[in-house]
């Protein structure tokens, strides 16, 4: 009883941002009941809100020592590592969970729909985050990982479900996992699996090569030995399949910078394409990202950068008011309607891909092309940007929250 009251005190203190009260009163809980899970659980939770990672690391880790079944901290233990940039820990605590457990649910108190997400274990980028996407206060959100155990009879009551699974070298096997538990359910569900891994990168250049409103480069999936004997027409971009966010992109202007690169990445094959220079007449690069949801575009984002290689954290945008400024035109109207034909082309885009939800990363070249960077079912949506400092952008972002809602209940209701 009086371990209860402390967790439910401290829970209190936390969702009222007294997280100092809070950790203080678990802090004395524990030392009156060391072996209480749940104290050293919420503990773990208030260091990881403040960033002390070390610390929530402890937490964790003495929950399992005390319940070596709790899927909960091993959870907690993969996003910790994926936080501080340990992928391989983070997928061995996420593999340890699911072993025990392919199911977890965050309940809506004021239920209006009910979710079933279906997973692929992985790291951040493997999923669309739809615990960011969907109102924690109306959804129930459902998350099952499709691994090869995975059985319909394990699946809860749900009034749709959500293939949430990105395209990626490794995605094959839970996509076919959740085609089969969409058979066997009978339950109405957004992206079909069949078509998620037209996203992938060589695929969608041929995509989208006949769209009269878009247009993006070329890309061949290469062996490591064709570049090793033989030298491309320079400039090139190279990644390795599967890789997101920047990671291992890289722009190649020589046959030696080719060889180094080689040298730092023993993939075995890479996506090559040639290099375009989209700079913009003032030398910054724009690169907008533009949400699909049932086919209509929405408008989330627009990074710009003084780099070719745009990733939004990565660029000045916190700190240039210029730049937020030209973001908020782009999220209100499309940059004066600039960006129209980039909305007009993924409209047709998403007819082709045949997926009810999905997000672009494109921009403008400088001689009026839309050019198209990237699709993906797994592109990150989310609400958690500073108002202080991003004061324009909530709202924004909300409207592609409520189109997403919608969406579901018609596939629900129809």
């Amino acid at each position: 009883m009086r371990s209860r009251l402390a967790n439910a005190r401290a829970i209190g203190l936390r969702n009222a941002g007294k997280t100092d009260e809070a950790t203080a009163v678990l802090r004395d809980a524990i030392v009156l009941d060391p072996d209480i899970p749940e104290l050293h659980f919420n503990l773990g939770q208030l260091s990881s809100d403040i960033g002390k990672w070390e610390e929530a690391e402890t937490a964790f880790k003495r929950v399992i020592a005390l319940d070596p079944e709790n899927c909960d901290a091993y959870r907690a233990l993969a996003d910790l590592a994926q936080v501080r940039g340990d992928v391989p820990a983070a997928l061995a605590y996420q593999a340890e969970a699911l072993a025990r457990r392919r199911l977890y649910s965050r309940i809506a108190p004021q239920e209006r729909r009910r979710v079933l997400a279906l997973l692929s274990a992985g790291d951040f980028k493997a999923n669309a985050p739809l615990e960011l996407l969907l109102d924690p206060m109306t959804t129930t959100l459902h998350t099952y990982y499709c691994t090869e155990q995975a059985d319909a009879n394990e699946l809860p009551p749900a009034d749709i479900a959500f293939v949430a699974i990105g395209e990626s070298p490794w995605a094959a096997e839970p996509l076919a996992v959740a085609k089969r538990l969409l058979r066997e359910t009978g339950l109405p569900f957004v992206n079909d699996p069949a078509y998620v891994l037209d996203t992938n990168r060589e695929l969608l250049a041929k995509a989208v090569a006949d769209i009269p409103d878009l247009t993006m480069p070329p890309v061949d999936r290469v062996p490591r030995e064709a570049l090793v004997d033989t030298t491309p027409p320079f400039p090139i971009v190279l990644r390795p399949p599967g890789s997101q966010a920047g990671e291992h992109f890289e722009r190649i202007d020589s046959r030696e910078a080719l060889d180094t690169y080689l040298a730092a990445n023993a993939d075995p094959e890479f996506f090559v394409s040639p290099f375009v220079d989209y700079a913009s007449a003032d030398g910054f690069y724009r690169k907008y990202r533009i949400v699909l949801v049932d086919g209509e575009p929405f408008a989330y984002h627009l990074a710009i950068s003084p780099t070719w290689k745009v990733h939004y954290y990565a660029t000045p945008m916190q700190h240039e008011k210029w730049m937020r400024e030209e973001e908020e035109a782009f999220l209100r109207d499309g940059c004066g309607g600039k960006t129209t034909v980039l909305a007009d082309g993924l409209r047709e885009l998403a007819k082709r891909l045949q997926l009810d939800y999905f997000a672009a990363d494109c921009t403008i070249a400088p001689d009026g092309t839309p050019l198209l960077f990237e699709a993906d079912t797994a592109m990150l949506v989310h609400a958690l940007d500073p108002t202080n400092t991003f004061t324009y952008k909530d709202g924004y972002i909300r409207r592609i929250f409520a189109a997403v809602e919608a969406m579901l209940d018609r596939r629900i209701t129809s």
